[in-house]
């Protein structure tokens, strides 16, 4: 029986630093040996076709391509699949302890909100369900905190400016 991995969102305004927060994270749960899968919302962008083989297959018709290299195994499934589906799919091929997920902001499951400027003005694009951390780097906080003492008077959650910290408080939250 496989064990369900844990599963983390790191959602944000675009721009904010999500996927240099997603790098992070991964790095020091690489370091840990977990068994790590990231997957990306770009939902708001489509998929380019190149000229690589992979995607001449696909330009052809099909609808899965798949390239294996010498240390890795490329899959591109030129459909639309529900997140749930990605995770169960992913789940049985990596066997991850952990998944962590850039973006679906309406989505439930833990989240690490990196805080912008305009967060607060735009929070209704979130689903402030499973907020349980706050990552608003040091240079940002001062122009920030009151706004943030207003989200926080709906929700409870950690916050924290230093990037480090926040993923140390994560992996002690997610393994011990």
């Amino acid at each position: 029986m496989m064990e369900t991995p844990h599963i983390l969102q790191i959602v944000g305004l675009s721009q904010a630093g999500k996927t240099t927060f997603v790098s992070e994270l991964v790095e020091k749960l690489s370091d840990r040996k977990e068994r790590i899968t990231s997957i990306k919302s770009a939902k708001s962008h489509d998929y380019i076709i190149t000229e690589k083989d992979s995607d001449l297959f696909l330009k052809s018709g099909s609808t899965l391509s798949v390239v294996s290299f010498q240390d890795a195994i490329q899959f591109t499934l030129k459909d639309e699949m529900d997140l749930s589906k990605i995770i169960e799919i992913s789940s049985i091929i990596n066997k991850p302890s952990i998944i962590i997920i850039e973006g679906y902001k309406k989505l439930d499951y833990t989240k690490v909100l990196v805080w912008t400027t305009e967060t607060l003005s735009n929070i209704s694009e979130f689903n402030l369900e499973g907020i349980k951390y706050v990552y608003c780097p040091q240079e940002r906080f001062i122009e920030n905190k009151e706004n943030i003492k207003k989200l926080r008077k709906k929700i409870n959650f950690h916050l924290e400016i230093n990037i480090d910290k926040l993923i140390s408080k994560i992996i002690e939250d997610m393994f011990y």
